[in-house]
């Protein structure tokens, strides 16, 4: 059988593991979705394909899992105290389609590396890919410690509910499935997020801006899942992880015209021209802090 995508593991200067560049695998992925709805390509193969990833190692017994919302990697400076594992969904269908791929990776790293604790970190789309792959890989790898923080997840992906039409990104899925019908029962099966167990877990926490009405409803449709824990926040504010990892001594201006120049159509569709004034006044308020919240 022919390959049409040929993964391999790369040495980078600095010590980092990982797939093939993102822009390669995002433009090969097309072509992976035509040969297995051809039947020309196995599902497992596909869901290899449908993600990215990069691997930090310190040496630690802890993985932390960083997940993105966007195609690049998501906080890249931060100082995690653990071997890091940052994570792009190739396939943009809220790590749905590739999770049951990536659970079995991260399970294999565990075993690999010995690691005693793994902690699943997303915000948004990576929020919702958190929860799904943090939950199936607690029950791959029982011994292991895996807790989730999951910032502003959305909880019902197909099928499609127009409460989070807010969001370009959920409102483009529907027409990009409805053109690929043989991803659906791939997704399907893994985009409910109400129906998993979160038993397994050691600490599952879903954060939300009560403010944000769409995230809240998202948010509650977990309130009787075993093992989860709503913790909200009083903002409207929809990138909810950012007051757990702006710096205090955060240069304003510029992190206003950062943010202003970001071109995500989801974070273009809920910036303010006060939010990153809310985050430092928030953060500071209440203490926040992404390796505080972790302990």
């Amino acid at each position: 059988m022919m390959n049409f995508i040929k993964f391999f593991s790369r040495r980078a200067p600095d010590g980092e593991t990982g797939s093939q560049p993102i822009a390669e695998l995002r433009k090969a992925w097309p072509t992976a979705v035509n040969a297995y709805c051809q039947g020309q390509m196995p599902e497992a193969e596909l869901l290899q394909a449908g993600f990215a990833y990069t691997l930090r190692r310190s040496g630690r017994r802890r993985l932390v899992v960083m997940l993105s919302a966007t195609m690049a990697h998501t906080l890249q400076k931060y100082p995690f105290d653990a071997d890091v594992l940052f994570l792009v969904d190739i396939s943009n269908t809220y790590f749905c389609v590739p999770c049951d791929g990536i659970a079995a990776m991260i399970s294999a790293l565990v075993r690999k590396n010995g690691y005693k604790a793994v902690d699943f970190i997303g915000c948004s789309k990576a929020g919702t890919g958190a929860l799904n792959i943090g939950a199936r890989t607690s029950h791959l790898v029982p011994g292991t410690a895996c807790s989730v923080y999951a910032f502003s997840p959305q909880t019902q992906i197909y099928p499609h509910h127009p409460n989070a039409d807010f969001f370009p990104s959920y409102k483009a899925l529907k027409p990009r499935l409805e053109a690929l019908p043989g991803l659906i029962p791939l997704l399907a099966r893994n985009s409910d997020l109400a129906r998993l167990d979160y038993s397994r877990l050691k600490r599952c926490l879903v954060i939300f801006g009560t403010k944000m009405k769409i995230d809240a409803f998202e948010a509650n449709r977990l309130a009787a899942s075993k093992g989860v824990t709503l913790s909200p926040i009083v903002t409207g504010q929809h990138y909810t992880l950012g007051f757990y990892t702006i710096p205090a001594n955060v240069d304003r201006d510029k992190a206003r015209q950062k943010f202003a120049e970001a071109d995500d159509p989801d974070i273009v569709a809920v910036r303010t021209d006060e939010s990153i004034d809310e985050y430092i006044k928030v953060s500071a308020d209440m203490g926040y802090s992404l390796a505080g919240l972790m302990r």
